[in-house]
């Protein structure tokens, strides 16, 4: 029987949130099976303000407000007025053709070989535009100044432009205030940062993803300001190259950040290696349970090469999870015992897993452990109910093999690129070039 995923949507980030669910189950690798993905996610925004799994490369940040700033040209000039352009609706679909135009002038132009270009092989019909992607990271990077969501922004501008009946920009910022029930400062006059680098002549014809000298200052500056003392900020202050093969932790920047900072890296790389067990174990009893003999010994074999690669450290490891709490507790996790309802359960079953690996000499020993077999079955049924493959045949006949069997890694995939398009282009056009050809 074919599976459906319906929604109701009571706001643009609840869809974005669905989209990007979405898009995670169809890298099954990635899907966040038991249930860490607040914690994952509260330690990366830390490490990496205002970016996500899904962006790219860092130039879309400033392509975003030159598509819109254009839009906002056309709508200023009167001689070139179209009636329909008074709806939001209208306006919306005059951006998106701007973002698909975008799209082939990018691929038209790529030379690079490093590739991000959203929307290459999915063209017009692209799910979730680059404006929509970014929409977030550019409020938090201070480069967008206005919060709202892109309809509100949508709306003010037929507003603005089109005579229309819209919302005023003073009645959307007055809703704004009347959801979050707290105070707004007084807004700034622009909706984009002054400081934005112009756009090259003919931009969205003829452009690719490599930042200018400019445009790279004008990021570096951005992330001081917005994320001052991060590790996006630490990592962009000098020019380290690409080091860190593996984790963030690896990166000899975290050698001279502060010992706070420091002291938080080294507590997300211990909950990543002990997630990353339950997450391998949790497949293993699937495989189990299907009687998949090819399977099961993937995940033994995978479990006791995870074992060994943990061993150097496993004292470290064993310490860690007895003092799990400490984990728990950190100031910088405070949003997700503070907003998340499951917190509780979240708390309970992380507790308990580091119980279990406190009383194992090794890894692998948890492989053949009941109490942690019957751990992840209870912790299934909290996440899922009848969907839980563990203790449902029929969920678990639709299982298609291996998911979420990808070590958490705070979104150091996406900073690494956003490291490498700046420094590149901070060394200058011909260093650059020498770079990626070597």
């Amino acid at each position: 029987m074919r599976s459906y995923l319906g929604w109701v949507d009571f706001s643009e980030r609840d869809r974005n949130d669905v989209l990007d669910l979405i898009r995670l189950l169809r890298k099954k690798e990635t899907v966040d099976e038991l249930g860490v993905g607040v914690v994952r996610d509260t330690l990366a925004e830390q490490f990496f303000p205002g970016t996500s799994t899904i962006q790219t490369r860092p130039r879309y940040l400033l392509m975003v407000p030159w598509l819109y700033q254009r839009l906002e040209g056309l709508l200023s000039r009167r001689a070139h007025y179209n009636e329909k352009l008074r709806r939001e609706r209208e306006i919306g679909h005059r951006l998106r053709d701007y973002e698909i135009e975008l799209i082939f002038g990018l691929i038209a132009n790529e030379t690079s070989g490093r590739g991000g270009i959203i929307g290459r092989v999915a063209k017009e019909k692209l799910e979730r535009f680059p404006s929509n992607i970014y929409w977030a990271g550019l409020a938090r990077l201070g480069i967008r100044q206005w919060d709202m969501t892109q309809s509100q922004y949508h709306r003010y501008l037929a507003s603005r432009y089109g005579g229309s009946s819209g919302e005023t920009l003073s009645a959307m910022f007055q809703m704004r205030k009347d959801e979050a029930d707290e105070t707004v400062l007084a807004r700034p006059r622009e909706m984009w940062c002054p400081q934005l680098p112009s756009p090259p002549t003919g931009f969205h014809k003829e452009v690719d993803l490599s930042l200018t000298q400019e445009e790279a200052q004008f990021l570096m500056e951005r992330v001081a300001i917005a994320a001052p003392k991060s590790l996006l900020d630490y990592l962009l202050r000098g020019d380290w190259g690409d080091v860190a093969d593996g984790g963030v932790w690896n990166h000899p920047v975290v050698e001279i950040v502060p010992h706070e900072l420091a002291r938080v890296v080294e507590h997300a790389r211990c909950f990543a290696e002990v997630h990353h067990v339950a997450a391998l174990l949790y497949n293993l009893l699937l495989m189990r349970a299907k009687n998949d003999q090819e399977g099961i010994q993937d995940f033994e074999e995978r479990i006791q090469a995870w074992s060994d690669t943990l061993m150097p450290r496993w004292n470290k490891l064993q310490r860690w999870c007895s003092a799990f709490e400490d984990f728990w507790w950190l100031s910088e996790l405070a949003p997700t015992r503070g907003r998340h309802q499951r917190s509780t359960q979240d708390h309970r079953f992380l507790s308990r897993w580091c119980d279990l690996l406190t009383g194992c000499d090794q890894p692998e020993v948890v492989m053949e452990l009941p109490e942690a077999h019957q751990l992840l079955r209870i912790r299934e049924v909290e996440l899922k109910g009848t969907r839980a493959r563990l203790t449902h045949p029929e969920a678990l006949d639709r299982w298609k093999g291996e998911s979420g069997t990808v070590q958490i890694a705070y979104r150091w995939g996406t900073a690494r690129r956003f490291l490498a398009d700046v420094h590149d282009a901070l060394r200058g056009d011909e260093e650059a070039e020498s770079t990626e050809e070597n």
